[in-house]
């Protein structure tokens, strides 16, 4: 057989094994720093606990306002014009133009000195749920965190026994190729 052809049968085993290695060139490998990331952004259930980790929060900071004093402040104006001016026997009356402006300025303040530990109380109970809302968002991560390792560990699996299945086919078309060069070669002498 001439070398020219041994070359082409080669290349068109060869062809086979690395058509079948090409995906593996196209893959994306996906890391656990990744995986978590991915995770914390698109979950929605993170999202609902994020959200209302930060309504405990404020309602912390609300609950802290109930021990600060308390100023208002306001203003009227207005216009008093025109008095009617009446006779005792009502027969008569004069309208006397009197154009006043009424202005009226007040500042209030008030400091809240007992009220039962209301206030304290209240201060406790919306810390308390901050932190009931800290931990149920540590364990929903946690819990993401523990199914993402066990996914990827599941996948890095499934690669290592792919892989291995892989190159055996591999060593397999090159066991092939050579013992046809072989055959070829007692063929041609």
């Amino acid at each position: 057989m001439k070398p020219v052809y041994k070359i082409i049968l080669v290349g068109i085993l060869l062809a086979g094994s690395v058509r079948s290695f090409s995906q593996e060139n196209n893959a994306r490998m996906l890391t656990m720093q990744d995986a978590f990331e991915l995770a914390a952004k698109n979950s929605a259930q993170l999202k609902a606990s994020e959200i209302n980790t930060d309504l405990a929060r404020q309602r912390v900071e609300i609950a802290k306002l109930g021990k600060l004093p308390e100023i208002s402040t306001g203003l009227n104006y207005g216009y008093l014009s025109n008095s009617q001016i009446w006779e005792p026997s009502f027969d008569k009356h004069i309208t006397k133009p009197i154009p006043h402006n009424l202005t009226q300025f007040s500042v209030q303040a008030s400091e809240l000195i007992f009220k039962g530990g209301e206030v304290a109380n209240n201060l406790k109970k919306a810390t308390l749920e901050q932190q009931i809302a800290n931990l149920s968002q540590e364990k929903i991560i946690t819990g993401q965190v523990e199914k993402i390792s066990a996914v990827i560990l599941k996948i890095n699996k499934w690669r290592e026994k792919l892989e291995q299945g892989l190159s055996q086919k591999l060593e397999q078309k090159v066991s092939l190729v050579n013992f046809l060069l072989g055959v070829l070669n007692d063929f041609n002498y």
